[in-house]
């Protein structure tokens, strides 16, 4: 089971989406403590100089971005696709 925190950037980017995805968000967290790669979060490793971020999707277009660190998932950023990546 992993432990779930977020970092200051992530914070402040969480805070400014809506209530739905916050919401949806928080009915992964569950999911995250107990099985990482459920086929539900598309949960996957960035390439090139991000390639030890791990992304899983949120809804179509909204991702969270995340470092592994032993039992524990450190939270980066969350927002759209595009502006992530």
């Amino acid at each position: 089971m992993y432990k779930i925190v977020a970092d200051k950037h992530f914070e402040r980017s969480y805070k400014k989406l809506s209530e739905n995805i916050k919401k949806k968000f928080k009915n992964i967290i569950p999911i995250l403590e107990n099985n990482l790669f459920d086929l539900k979060l598309k949960t996957h490793m960035l390439q090139g100089e991000k390639n030890h971020i791990f992304s899983i999707s949120i809804t179509h277009k909204i991702r969270a971005l995340f470092i592994i660190d032993k039992n524990t998932l450190l939270f980066t950023d969350i927002g759209n696709h595009d502006d992530l990546y």
